[in-house]
This record gives structure tokens, C-alpha cells and sequence, in this order.
């Protein structure tokens, strides 16, 4: 899962689920809650949500029904002009709850809202401050995407050969190879990257994989 940070109708979006902001009864009660349940039908939208009463931070799955997305995350997002100074806190936690459930349920695409900054009066500021501060979303993403020096590794294990081998046919000094070996993070140039995949016998598609691995989780930190 990659982010990507776009201006768009969320009922738009053709994504494996769409996340919708609401109160605790599940009321559709803001403008995009509202949105979301007309576009994917309120009458099944409503049927499934009857009688449902969720606490703040706490998450509902419903069909996408009439949405290009499957799926739609109801979420009980905090109040902020309610609830001072633990609205921040419950702002993350509903953050985290989210990924949480696309995690668990193996999803490859969401798409999300700033949860608060709508009709709970959550400062738009403040409420990206949290999403990109976000410990639990760095993690995951970390978990999720291969790091370079990992994958270099592996693919010089497989070939059974010294790491001396590979990095002098790259024309690479050992002490250079050390902090590649030393750093999961360790972010290459793209030089770098073409000289290890010649010097390991590479194909266009790892290749691709390689160069790809070496910029991903930065890229992720960077937007």
C-alpha cells in the first residue's frame, strides 16, 4: 500500500474501501457521511447500520454497494469542539483504527478523509499533523514494504556469493558496502542501484523490483 495525497470525490474513487466520518449512531450527520451513504444507496446503507451504536474510535464495515469501492469503513471520529484536549488523542486513535481494519481484511486501496476537519471542527491543520505523525501508520508501512539493503541481501544470498564479489564488480568500495549492509533505511542513488543489479546478473524485472525498493519508503515519509 502506497500513499498518495490527491484532491478527488471520495465516491469516486475506484479503491477497496472508502472511510466515512461519522457520529455515533451512525447517522450520516456530515456532508461527507451524507455523501458517501446517498451514492451508495441509503436504504441498504441504512438497513445495515440499524440499530448500531458505536464508540468514538470504534469502526463499522458495510458493502460499498452502488460505490466503485467495495467496501465502506464507518468510523466514529472525536468531536474536537466537544471534547478539548482528548480530541487529539482519540484523532489518532481513529487513524489507527482504520489502518488496523485494512490491514486485517488484506486491503490493497483505501480511501481516506481527513477524518475531522468537516463538520466536528477539527483544524484542518492539526488534523494532518496527526495523520503524518501517525507512529502506528509508519509502522505499518514499514512492515509492508521491502526495504533495499533487505532485498539486496537476500538476492546475494541466493546467488551463493561473497559480498566482496558483488560490490567490486559494482566498482564499489568496501566501506560503502558496510553502510548499506549497517542501514534497512539506507536509500541509494540510482547508480548505485543499476551497478549492484549488473553486478548480481539482475533481470529487467528484479531490476525494476531493486530500484523500485530504493525509494518507496521515502517517498512515503517524503509527500
Amino acid at each position: 500500500m502506497t500513499l498518495k495525497i490527491i484532491k478527488e470525490d471520495l465516491t469516486n474513487l475506484k479503491v477497496d474501501a472508502i472511510v466515512s466520518s461519522d457520529d455515533e449512531h451512525l447517522s450520516h450527520s456530515g456532508g461527507v457521511s451524507m455523501a458517501i451513504a446517498r451514492k451508495a444507496g441509503t436504504k441498504q446503507i441504512n438497513e445495515d447500520l440499524a440499530q448500531k451504536q458505536l464508540a468514538t474510535t470504534q469502526t463499522f464495515i458495510t458493502k460499498g454497494y452502488n460505490l466503485p469501492a467495495k467496501f465502506i469503513i464507518h468510523v466514529v471520529a472525536p468531536r474536537y469542539d466537544k471534547q478539548g484536549n482528548t480530541a487529539e488523542i482519540l484523532l489518532r486513535k481513529s487513524y489507527q483504527t482504520i489502518f488496523r481494519q485494512a490491514k486485517n481484511l488484506s486491503l490493497d486501496s483505501i480511501g481516506l478523509p481527513l477524518l475531522d476537519s468537516g463538520s466536528f471542527k477539527f483544524p484542518k491543520e492539526l488534523d494532518m499533523k496527526i495523520f503524518e505523525s501517525d507512529e502506528y501508520l509508519d509502522e505499518m508501512f514499514a512492515q509492508e514494504v521491502e526495504s533495499f539493503t533487505k532485498i539486496l541481501l537476500r538476492l546475494i544470498d541466493e546467488t551463493g556469493e561473497k559480498d566482496s564479489d558483488v560490490y567490486k564488480r559494482a566498482n564499489m568500495d568496501r566501506k560503502h558496502f558496510s553502510k548499506i549492509r549497517s542501514n534497512l533505511a539506507y536509500q541509494p542513488r540510482k547508480n548505485t542501484v543499476f551497478a549492484l543489479a549488473i553486478a548480481l546478473k539482475l533481470d529487467i524485472n528484479m531490476t525494476k523490483k531493486l530500484l523500485e525498493s530504493a525509494f518507496t519508503v521515502n517517498q512515503f515519509h517524503k509527500k
